[in-house]
């Protein structure tokens, strides 16, 4: 059982519980003092799911784009090969390429 489950179905009892044994303004407060937790808990657990799927995500991007950099090289490296001795230094000056 996941813990937002876990949690949802503590607050349905801790509700029902309150519901039924107080009926006058200090059942809503001890409410509030178990739902308070239970709602942090939840909120937290949320926050670093998706932080995890953030980092996840960007990780894998960077990873492409240095891929896609290194291929983008190789390419350049292999087209100024195939120039002649004359055009290739100009060619590699105008793109600042070493």
């Amino acid at each position: 059982m996941s813990a937002v489950a876990i949690a949802v179905v503590a607050l349905v009892l801790a509700f029902a519980f309150t519901a039924f044994a107080w009926r006058e303004v200090a059942g809503i407060a001890a409410l509030g003092a178990i739902a308070a937790p239970i709602a942090a808990v939840v909120g937290a657990y949320f926050g670093v799911q998706v932080s995890a799927t953030v980092a996840r995500e960007a990780t894998e991007r960077a990873a492409r784009a240095e891929e896609d950099r290194a291929r983008a090289l190789a390419d350049v490296a292999t087209v100024l090969s195939h120039l002649s001795s004359e055009q290739g230094p100009r060619v590699r000056a105008t793109l600042n390429f070493r």
